[in-house]
Order: structure tokens, then C-alpha cells, then sequence
């Protein structure tokens, strides 16, 4: 059972990036990409490692103001 684990967990991956590939080509920031590409997912493993990245970016852009 740990190979179907492992093959949904990279084809849920596969997703993510498709989207977020297409979006960033179209112009789109690396937040709104990520944020959309949250929506293509059901794994909730991969949804709390987006979600741990979109608010990496924003703390990262928070502290870039105050320095």
C-alpha cells in the first residue's frame, strides 16, 4: 500500500506544478500561483506544505519592508 501512497502524493504534485507553471508564465505572482494551485490539490499533506509557503512569503515580504 505504500506505493499508491506515494504515486497519488507525486501525481497530486504533478498538478500543483502544472498550474502553478502556467499561471507563473502568464504573468501571475508566485503567491496568487500558489494560492491557485491549492485549489487543483485534494492532499492535505500537500495543502499544509502550499499553505506553509504562502505564509513563508508573506512573513519574508514583512520583514524585507522593515529593514
Amino acid at each position: 500500500m505504500p506505493v499508491f501512497g506515494s504515486l497519488i502524493f507525486a501525481i497530486d504534485f504533478s498538478r500543483v506544478m502544472r498550474a502553478m507553471l502556467l499561471n507563473l508564465n502568464n504573468g501571475m505572482r508566485i503567491q496568487e500561483a500558489l494560492e491557485v494551485g491549492k485549489n487543483v490539490s485534494k492532499n492535505y499533506v500537500l495543502l499544509s506544505i502550499i499553505e506553509a509557503s504562502i505564509n513563508n512569503i508573506i512573513i519574508r515580504r514583512i520583514v524585507d519592508r522593515t529593514f
